[in-house]
């Protein structure tokens, strides 16, 4: 079947109002109230956990979700501060340095993530550091690659409750 002009911008605007709407969610997780942080998985230095009560899904199978990392060996703080100094960063707080928190889309079937926020937390709940995308930047997801192919290959089976 041959697709007309108008249906796809019909789809081309579906699939823009799905990302908007998952961007929208992701970046409103800041303000909500109640998260439902799930423990998914544990490597040797660290936690993985995501918000289940703010995971989303559009029909094109594209996941938004937040994911946060808590460190469970003092190495990993130690290898975190240590990379922040070697690009410069500040590291005003980060004595005190608690866990990451990350929004991030994954379109499962293209295998592809996109970083929408992400913040750096410390002691009483303060923000250390923040980074927001300014553009959505997808990069492809290489299944043998931690963590982001375990990411894809857990949270792609799941599905909002």
């Amino acid at each position: 079947m041959m697709k007309t002009p108008t249906h796809i911008c019909m789809t081309l605007f579906k699939n823009l109002t799905a990302i908007l709407l998952i961007f929208s969610g992701l970046s409103a997780h800041v303000e909500a109230a109640e998260s439902k942080w799930v423990l998914f998985g544990k490597d040797k230095m660290f936690d993985h956990y995501y918000d289940e009560a703010n995971f989303m899904r559009t029909p094109e199978d594209i996941i938004g979700v937040w994911l946060k990392v808590v460190p469970t060996q003092k190495k990993a703080k130690d290898a975190l501060l240590e990379e922040r100094r070697k690009r410069a960063f500040i590291m005003d707080g980060y004595e005190g340095y608690q866990f990451t928190v990350t929004a991030m889309e994954i379109d499962c079937p293209r295998k592809m993530r996109a970083l929408i926020e992400s913040r750096d937390y410390g002691e009483q709940g303060r923000v250390l550091d923040k980074v927001s995308a300014v553009t959505r930047n997808w990069i492809p997801i290489d299944l043998s690659e931690h963590p982001n192919g375990f990411y894809h290959q857990v949270l792609c089976k799941k599905h909002p409750n």
